[in-house]
C-alpha cells in the first residue's frame, strides 16, 4: 500500500491471541442470557441493548435496535 518503505526495521512487536473471536452460541449461554433479561425486565428504568439484549446477534440488527431503543427514551 505504500505506508510503510520496505526498507523499515521492526524494533517492538504485540500480538494479542483471541481463543474464540466470535461468541460461541451455545445451550448454557442462551440459557443464561435468558434469564439475565428476564431478571433486569423486571425493572422498568432498566433497557439493555445489544447482545445483552436478548434480541440480536448481528451488528446489523443490534445498531437497529439500539436506534429503536433510543427513539423510546
Amino acid at each position: 500500500m505504500g505506508l510503510i518503505d520496505s526498507g523499515t526495521k521492526v524494533t517492538t512487536r504485540h500480538e494479542k491471541v483471541i481463543a474464540n473471536g466470535f461468541p460461541v452460541q451455545t445451550n448454557e449461554v442462551v440459557t443464561g442470557l435468558k434469564r439475565q433479561v428476564d431478571a433486569i425486565n423486571q425493572f422498568k428504568n432498566v433497557h439493555l441493548i445489544g447482545r445483552a439484549s436478548g434480541e440480536g446477534w448481528f451488528l446489523d440488527s443490534l445498531i437497529k435496535n439500539a436506534y429503536r431503543a433510543s427513539e423510546v427514551v
